[in-house]
């Protein structure tokens, strides 16, 4: 048959031929390729569209024309094609899904309204003339078989229709004298293209509300990009086909990364961090730098302590390259050792007291600390230590040094500031080194970025062994501001966070978008600079706190030395929250495979260079020598960039747009876990054969750990023992047995199949439910009810939780934990350790247990029978019944 004859067939109601053909044709149809909107998605479809043309040069036409011949339908092939390499760019999807309209029969009256899909497999190692020769077959299948009509195709093929979308393509590519007319089938794009004798013209009409026209603009520039590349050699593989041209490619590399601002980093008179704050001091002496639960320090009175304990430090040893651990809870003393440390010329590595004992052991090993700076009461609770272990709430030595002056022939600017220890994909936490040059950067560059003023008072909320406590302690001590501290219990409580927040009329302060979704940003008048940091931020969120504000949007692993770029959000802005421009001194890169630029829109994964890359990994030096590369790119020798795994696009505008991971560390509630660390501590568990871990929607506009094992073992039991290597933000907040793991058709673990846990299992347990029985019972259910937002599964008998229910079994995690134990501190008067409800007392029932032991250690029982009248759950009877047996519970 010709092509001719197979291109005109009678156009009709459709045959089962052609069902058969369609349904055939798509299954298995999962993913649309198209463009990336700008705006999100309207839930219905406005019908709006916009338009834009763009001339091709004579000189493309001409080199396509040696190929097609002047073929109208080998050109419009042509374009197709070089659509179809432009899309898997922008998608980083094999299979390429465009739409074109039905072909126009000579002589027909009236031309054909049908939409028709065009399905090709694209590989990047295909020649570009290969893939022409695979669109023109497909086209012809297509166009033999156009009588279905659009919606009956979708229908055939078992696809649901949406109201504001095309359910098969999202870009369309038509030629006029070629087509009929495409119908109104909610695509995003259509390209028109108008094939002359001395020219090509491409009519883009999209829809206004998902993109802006320099979005647009730049597709149809990449599309033509492409088509030079192609008709220059046909013989060139899909992947290697020039997108970008030269003027793109220098705005990519340098034009975006001309942030090159002359900080406190580079100059001479200023080598590490503490000078900042000492040049500080005596500049304010007098001026508030600390403010922790009723105390304040002035600066002269913190530089003072800090220089006294560094004197102390140099005596036990400590010089450049020193490092030295931190372990001590919120409190004065934390920060004046963390300066100390610094004054004395080591690295600071700081180390949470809530951490197991087990990775507080392998954090102090493998960063050889020779000194431990803790607290008196921590002592027995920590782990087994060789090195000096010096009390920060003791009195220093009198020989200690004084105070006026810090310790002479500190540090410099390439040695180590401090040490932090991440999640590690190995099973064990990586420790990053990072330098004194990076970190005066960063602390110069927030400064100005977060408009921090002497007057300003910044909140220290992230945990001291998160890099983002270091961005916060330093930018408010170099510029003079006052650094307020909050208890742990405080910072994670709804209630008092925010008491503390509006009553120290607190100005600027860093928080992830999942505290910031649970606050109400009309209490915080005060506020004035907001950076959300950690995940991604919701446009959402940006709506709610962004009125009046400073609203920052930053990104950056600690590898980057906390930050890397940095963006103002507007509250009105229609698009997804970028993560803004480099920060000063800093080269943010978004490369492929072969580390060259992605072309604009594009997504690839994110490199930074500059002086705020770390030194490495601590004792790693193959994982160091893996993510520490290279620069292609930079002018000085030696100069490297981290390679972060993060997706991204740059923008037309030069911002750039965050699109999550490539690998398996993902983001909880701010916190950066490596699925690979918390697998291997379920694998290890007794009974586990297989184990896989993933993060899911938790309901609530977060996101949770759940894990999924093959086995023997009872979830209760499996978190019981990983609390006892991970933090318990690391611990999984649900476990599902599996008789087996779903894999790939290739043999790899399938996590999109892994399914959801099953909350509502609980509620079928009837005859397991046993009610509150006791006052403190019932107002730990009260607690669980308010904070797990827990529905009734006995509505006649009001039960809402079970004394024996697990609270990660009902969706508890980690940061409700730190709620809970919160909350008992209020309402009971005692202070229970955070591990008890991973390990010994999951349970109301269990926790009931500890709070009684712990009520009755601490108090007698004329105050416990005060506490539980106040309570109103006990009468006046109960009171004195309890009273009377004093003696004998004593």
């Amino acid at each position: 048959m010709s092509e001719e004859k197979a291109l005109t067939p009678t156009f009709d109601r459709g045959t089962k031929e052609e069902r058969d053909y369609w349904v055939g044709r798509l299954s298995g149809l999962t993913e649309t390729a198209g463009l990336r909107p700008d705006f999100k998605r309207p839930n219905v479809y406005s019908g709006e569209r916009a338009r834009l043309t763009v001339e091709a040069s004579g000189e493309l036409l001409r080199k396509m024309s040696k190929v097609t011949s002047g073929s109208p339908f080998l050109t419009y092939a042509a374009v197709a094609a070089a659509v179809n390499v432009c899309l898997r760019r922008y998608t980083r999807l094999g299979q390429i899904t465009i739409g074109s309209p039905a072909r126009l029969k000579e002589g027909e009256a009236t031309p054909p309204v049908n939409a028709l899909p065009i399905v090709n497999e694209v590989d990047g190692s295909t020649p570009f003339k290969q893939l022409l020769l695979q669109v023109r077959e497909s086209l012809i299948e297509a166009y033999a078989r156009q009588g279905l009509p659009f919606e009956r195709v979708v229908k055939s093929a078992g696809i649901e229709a949406t109201e504001n979308r095309c359910p098969l393509f999202d870009v369309a590519v038509a030629m006029r004298g070629l087509h009929g007319e495409l119908p109104a089938v909610k695509n995003d794009l259509t390209l028109r293209l108008d094939a002359r004798a001395d020219a090509l013209s491409v009519e883009a009409e999209y829809n206004p509300d998902l993109f802006r026209p320099e979005s647009i603009a730049v597709f149809v520039r990449h599309l033509l990009s492409v088509l030079d590349s192609a008709f220059e050699n046909v013989a060139t593989s899909v992947d290697e086909l020039e997108m970008t041209s030269p003027g793109e490619q220098e705005q990519l590399l340098r034009g975006f990364n001309d942030a090159a601002a002359t900080s406190p980093a580079t100059a001479a008179e200023v080598a590490c961090v503490q000078h900042l704050f000492e040049a500080q001091a005596a500049r304010t002496p007098g001026a508030p730098a600390l403010v922790f639960d009723g105390e304040i320090l002035s600066y002269k009175e913190l530089d003072g302590r800090a220089n006294q304990l560094a004197h102390h430090l140099r005596g036990l040893g400590v010089r450049p390259e020193t490092r030295v651990a931190v372990c001590a809870e919120r409190s004065t003393e934390l920060i004046v050792a963390v300066l100390a440390v610094l004054k004395a010329g080591g690295a600071y590595v700081p180390v949470d007291p809530l951490y197991p004992h087990e990775r507080i052991s392998y954090i102090l090993r493998d960063a050889g600390a020779s000194v431990l700076l803790t607290q008196r009461k921590l002592l027995p609770e920590l782990p087994a230590y060789d090195g000096r272990a010096v009390c920060l709430d003791d009195p220093l030595p009198s020989h200690a040094g004084n105070a006026d002056a810090p310790p002479t022939d500190g540090a410099g600017a390439s040695n180590l500031a401090y040490v932090i220890y991440t999640s590690g994909s190995t099973g064990k936490p990586k420790g990053v080194m990072v330098e004194h040059l990076g970190l005066c950067n960063l602390v110069a560059a927030q400064i100005a970025a977060f408009e921090i003023r002497p007057e300003s008072r910044v909140m220290q909320f992230a945990s001291f062994s998160f890099d983002a406590s270091v961005s916060e302690i330093f930018t408010a001590l170099a510029a003079g501001a006052a650094l307020h501290l909050g208890a742990r219990e405080t910072l994670l409580n709804d209630f008092g966070f925010v008491e503390q927040l509006r009553k120290e009329e607190i100005s600027v302060i860093t928080l992830p978008p999942a505290v910031l979704s649970a606050l109400d940003a009309e209490e915080l008048p005060a506020l004035r600079t907001l950076v959300s940091a950690g995940e991604n931020c919701p446009p959402e969120v940006v709506a709610g706190w962004g009125q009046g504000r400073r609203f920052i949007n930053a990104y950056g692993p600690t590898e980057a030395t906390v930050c890397a770029t940095w963006g103002v959000c507007e509250p009105d802005d229609r698009s997804e929250p970028t993560i803004g421009r480099p920060l000063a001194n800093a080269q943010v890169y978004v490369l492929d495979e072969n580390l060259q630029p992605a072309p604009l829109n594009t997504p690839a994964e994110i490199y930074i260079g500059g002086v705020g890359v770390a030194r490495g990994y601590l004792n790693q030096p193959a994982l160091t020598a893996a993510r520490f590369i290279p620069d292609p790119y930079a002018a000085a020798p030696g100069s490297r960039l981290y390679r972060t795994g993060d997706m991204a696009r740059y923008l037309a505008d030069g911002r750039l747009e965050f699109l999550g991971r490539k690998d398996e560390q993902v983001k909880v509630r701010g916190y950066r876990i490596e699925l690979g660390e918390v697998e291997a501590a379920l694998r290890a568990a007794p009974g586990v054969r297989d184990c896989a871990v993933a993060a899911r929607e938790d309901g609530t506009g977060g996101r949770t750990l759940v894990a999924y094992f093959v086995g023997g073992g009872e979830g209760a039991i499996l978190r019981e023992r990983m609390a006892e290597t991970l933090p318990g933000y690391m611990v999984p907040s649900a476990f599902v047995k599996l008789e087996a793991l779903p894999l790939t058709p290739n043999g790899k673990l399938d996590r999109r199949a892994l399914p959801a846990p099953d909350r509502a299992a609980r509620a079928e347990r009837k005859g397991e439910f046993v009610a509150a029985r006791t006052p403190i019972e019932q107002k730990l259910v009260e607690i669980w009810v308010e904070l797990l937002g827990v529905e009734k599964i006995g509505v006649q008998d009001n039960l809402l939780v079970g004394i024996h229910d697990h609270f990660f079994d009902m969706g508890g995690h980690s940061l409700l934990a730190v709620c809970v134990f919160s909350r008992i501190r209020e309402v009971f008067g005692v202070d229970l350790p955070l591990r008890l409800i991973f390990t010994s007392a999951p349970t109301v029932a269990g926790l009931a247990a500890e709070i009684e032991r712990y009520m009755f250690e601490q108090a007698s029982v004329s105050e416990i029978a005060s506490m539980l009248k106040e309570m109103d759950e006990l009468s006046d009877d109960d009171i004195q019944a309890l009273l009377e047996s004093e003696s004998d519970l004593s």
